[in-house]
């Protein structure tokens, strides 16, 4: 493990301009959740690292928190990140379940040994019904959850998983036909034929990313309405309760009239 002054100084240097550092472990580090939140901070500047390790660092929910936090508003590259045996409990879960419903880039998630239970785990299952990129939850057997939820979270990721890699043939596929066409045509052709197909990738991607803004934004109404109509529902019921109050009172009161005659 590193002394604590290296690792800050490894964790402000992710942040830096220019920083081509793809993958960064720090387990065993013991960096705390005041560390977990300067990798976050680190993370917001960041376009290149993709793999990262917090095994074993100490780090609660509050760290964790930090992190997701990050990985849902600012940071669109990270794919990769452990947090092995760092006690998290549902508090974490129910954070990276929120992070889950927004980032599309995350693929494994290492919740090995992080005590979360089942509450955290059932709300990350709810949000892998709308979540197509994450695979990998890590050794889901050594969480305190039902052999059931454990069951059903698998399934998710196995279908995810299955989906990923059609999706890589599929494109692989999709390339070894279009480069073969390419070299049909003459060098100039073939390379102006090229960008301009770069060109449509990128409208494609744009694509995609503004659909999911738009699904975000349909799911966030939906929650909305359900919200406004419970709480509809909620007065409604409170209304009735004070009327039902109100006609037993009277129906008291005029009992103890003829008495008091």
């Amino acid at each position: 493990a590193l002394p604590p002054p290296a690792v800050l100084r490894l964790v402000e240097a992710v942040g830096l301009p220019g920083c081509g550092l793809t993958q960064l472990d720090l387990a065993h580090c013991y960096v705390l959740d005041a560390g977990a939140a300067a990798v976050a901070e680190a993370l917001q500047g960041n376009t290149t690292l993709v793999r990262l390790g917090l095994g074993y660092c100490g780090i609660s929910s509050r760290g964790a928190g930090a992190l997701f936090s990050t990985l849902e508003r600012s940071n669109s590259t990270l794919t990769n990140l452990s947090l092995a045996a760092n006690v998290l409990g549902d508090g974490g879960g129910l954070i990276l379940s929120r992070v889950l419903e927004a980032n599309s880039v995350l693929t494994e998630v290492d919740l090995t040994r992080t005590v979360v239970g089942e509450v955290g785990v059932q709300a990350i299952r709810r949000s892998l019904t709308s979540n197509s990129s994450l695979t990998s939850l890590g050794a889901l057997d050594t969480l305190p959850i039902a052999v059931g939820t454990r069951s059903s979270v698998e399934w998710y990721l196995r279908n995810n998983a299955a989906a990923a890699v059609a999706a890589a043939a599929e494109a692989l596929s999709n390339w070894r036909w279009r480069e073969g066409m390419l070299r049909l045509l003459p060098a100039d052709e073939a390379r102006l034929h090229r960008e301009l197909l770069m060109e449509q990738d990128a409208v494609t991607r744009l694509g995609v990313t503004a659909r999911e803004a738009e699904r975000e934004r349909a799911q966030a109404a939906a929650m909305l309405e359900v919200v406004v109509t419970r709480n509809a529902e909620l007065v409604d019921t409170v209304a009735d309760l004070q009327a039902r109050l109100a006609y037993t009172a009277e129906g008291r009161g005029g009992a103890l009239t003829p008495s008091e005659g």
